[in-house]
């Protein structure tokens, strides 16, 4: 038997309106899909961002002015162009504090009240401190480093947004940090010493005295006489090192001989 045309229509119908419920519902879909990619972008441009403006605060390059000099230590503002202190009811530059006193060990015992000590340095005495929240003397946060080395740096940074490590590898208290894995050095073989000469396996035990035209320092080095007949004593040779695991060096040629690893040396002239 065949279907009337009235019931055709109505199947027509019915499949026209569950194709149209199936297109609305994925177009519904991916609407919602659009609509939360978009979200997500968003939210995503405003945390770069954000992480942006916090990187860009810390990670610009520190600007260091040479402020003042108490008896022969430098005093050195960081990332600000003056410190203000409330001192007897008013307003006073932190040069004019310092004055008052011409010492700066009592400038800073003065103000401990003030300040928390953040870390203290096995490297003579250096500490560095941060303001403390809420104290009534400092108008803005601060960190100091107060420098106390065995080198005899007694030097004094106070500023905004210091990244204390980042100030000792850009000279503070006269470190001069640094953390290439790879690097090389100039310096001068003063001395060639033969402690060991063991033919029959080709080794050259030398004891050798090398100079960087402040200071001397003595390595020991196990060479084959290929590379023993390369030295020659007062002439420049190139030291090639390797830091491993990027650690701090103190642009010192002994530190740099102890802690980093001395992989070549050639000629440098």
């Amino acid at each position: 038997m065949k279907k009337s045309n009235k019931d055709q229509e109505s199947i027509n119908k019915k499949i026209s309106l569950v194709l149209t419920g199936i297109i609305i519902f994925l177009l519904g879909i991916i609407l919602g899909l659009l609509i939360r990619g978009k979200t997500i972008e968003k939210l995503k441009n405003k945390e770069e961002e954000n992480n942006e403006k916090v990187v860009n605060i810390y990670d610009i390059e520190p600007i260091v002015k040479d402020y003042m000099t108490v008896k022969n230590r430098k005093v050195y503002l960081y990332n600000t162009n003056e410190v203000i202190l409330k001192n007897e009811g008013e307003n006073i530059t932190f040069k004019e504090y310092i004055n008052k006193y011409q010492d700066l060990d009592k400038v800073m015992d003065n103000l401990k009240d003030s300040l928390n000590v953040v870390n203290a340095l096995e490297d003579g005495g250096t500490t560095i401190y941060e303001t403390k929240d809420n104290n009534k003397v400092f108008d803005k946060k601060l960190t100091i480093i107060k420098c106390q080395t065995t080198d005899g740096n007694k030097d004094l940074y106070i500023g905004e947004y210091m990244n204390t490590l980042t100030a000792f590898e850009n000279g503070a208290c006269g470190k001069n940090y640094f953390n290439d894995k790879e690097f090389s050095r100039v310096y001068t073989i003063k001395n060639i010493k033969e402690v060991k000469v063991d033919s029959e396996n080709n080794k050259y035990y030398l004891e050798i005295t090398v100079d960087d035209g402040n200071k001397s320092t003595t390595i020991n080095r196990v060479m084959n006489k290929e590379s023993r007949d390369i030295l020659k004593e007062n002439k420049k040779y190139a030291f090639y090192f390797t830091n491993k695991y990027g650690e701090l060096l103190k642009e010192d040629m002994e530190e740099i001989f102890n802690k980093a690893t001395l992989t070549g040396v050639a000629p440098s002239e």
